[in-house]
């Protein structure tokens, strides 16, 4: 069963790392690290190219998540170690997700996971990341923050997790954590948050922004940990 799981992460890692945030743009014409926020994640990537490619760059990191879970699924087929096999699938997909914000083709930068985390949920416990991604819809319908939808979202999974039947116990756990990753990762977005100079959200393409205009990140502490 160790053997699966460690394949089933190292497939995970890889998957998560292809930066098509950064490919998509660089065809264009455009370094994503230095524009807008830096982040090679869809939001930014939004502001770039337009809604189009980003909802395409979104699905893609849904489905980097997505993938990986999926192929835990058909390799680990019971539970292990004490722990659910549904748990060890979404310990999966979270390598996906490290491999997203720490891509080894970036050297070891990337994006803040959110779109892969959810990918990883829906491949693991779909109940659980969908009911979360209604959360974030929601929050940002009401207040156009992706930063602070992405938190409540993450946050809420916990309590769907105690909410909705047949769900291993475990992944409450696993949230918790994933919650408190989430939070580290939006630090400077915390910040302005409670600033009140947290930009609000257009799908209007934006190529006028550079990355001195900050955003959605700072240029020093929130970079050096996407």
């Amino acid at each position: 069963m160790i053997r699966e799981f460690l394949t089933a992460c190292g497939i995970a890692y890889l998957i998560g790392a292809i930066p098509f945030g950064v490919l998509a743009t660089r065809s264009k014409g455009i370094d994503i690290f230095q524009f807008g926020s830096g982040n090679p994640g869809a939001t930014n990537v939004a502001r770039a190219l337009g809604k189009t490619w980003g909802m395409a760059i979104f699905l893609l990191d849904v489905l980097k998540g997505v993938v990986p879970a999926v192929i835990a699924r058909l390799l680990i087929k019971g539970d292990a170690w004490g722990l659910h096999a549904q748990s060890l699938w979404f310990a999966v997909g979270l390598a996906a997700v490290a491999g997203h914000c720490c891509s080894v083709f970036l050297r070891f930068r990337g994006g803040k996971g959110i779109a892969t985390s959810l990918g990883a949920g829906i491949g693991a416990c779909p109940l659980v990341a969908l009911s979360a991604f209604g959360i974030f819809l929601v929050v940002f319908g009401v207040t156009r923050f992706v930063s602070l939808a992405s938190i409540v979202a993450v946050i809420s999974a916990v309590l769907f997790v105690w909410l909705i039947p047949q769900q291993a116990p475990e992944l409450a756990v696993a949230f918790i954590l994933l919650s408190i990753f989430t939070i580290y990762r939006h630090r400077g977005n915390i910040r302005r948050l409670l600033n009140h100079t947290e930009p609000k959200f257009s799908f209007k393409k934006n190529p006028s922004v550079n990355a001195s205009q900050d955003l959605s990140e700072p240029s020093t502490d929130d970079r050096n940990g996407q």
